[in-house]
């Protein structure tokens, strides 16, 4: 049974979408299911969810209110999770990093949401398709998140400042549907390569 719904999340009706990575002429949306979200929506905090869409914004759902918040509207089609970090949550400086279509993590501070706080290449030195994020970021504890390219790099950056904490390099291109943890406390990522191999890795 469906005690809410939240209506028009997104305009079906559009028959266009502009290229995932921002860049080339318009796509035709031959089905209107293409602009379903593509995971579920993640927890921020009591009675909050959050929501990224392929109509390029991340929104905020109230389950009090059934209410939608547009949060940022961005440049390309999101990849994956958004993060909102939560020690910057509680300093009063609300900060949103999410993973893009165009190989690039950006961060927001939600105050001022109009232009990233910064933007970072996963990998500077593999423009896309090889340099396409893999999966959305991974959020680690202490104000880090970690991003993934197709190419098998994996990259932690520090959330504040967009620099990077480390990087690893697992050996190889990547298979499509690879999934990073979806909670700072899961430290192991289990990624599958194109050639079938599998290498865990700890996120620790």
């Amino acid at each position: 049974e469906s005690l809410w719904t939240v209506p028009e999340l997104f305009d079906e009706k559009i028959t266009t979408r502009p290229n995932s990575d921002g860049a080339g002429v318009p796509v035709l949306v031959s089905d209107k299911t293409w602009w379903c979200p593509r995971g579920p929506p993640e927890e921020t905090g009591p009675g909050k969810l959050l929501l990224p869409l392929r109509s390029r914004e991340v929104v905020e759902l109230d389950t009090a209110s059934h209410g939608v918040r547009t949060l940022v509207s961005l440049p390309v089609e999101p990849v994956g999770r958004a993060h909102l970090e939560r020690t910057s949550l509680l300093a009063g400086k609300p900060l949103l990093a999410v993973g893009c279509a165009d190989g690039k993590v950006r961060c927001f501070d939600l105050i001022r949401p109009a232009v990233p706080l910064w933007e970072r290449p996963a990998e500077p030195s593999t423009p896309p398709p090889r340099g396409t994020l893999a999966a959305g970021r991974a959020s680690r504890p202490n104000g880090m998140c970690v991003a993934l390219t197709m190419s098998g790099r994996m990259t932690c950056f520090h959330t504040v400042d967009g620099k990077e904490a480390w990087t690893l390099d697992l050996g190889g291109p990547l298979a499509p549907g690879n999934a990073l943890p979806g909670a700072p406390a899961e430290a192991l990522a289990a990624i599958v390569h194109g050639d079938g191999r599998v290498t865990a890795v700890d996120l620790g």
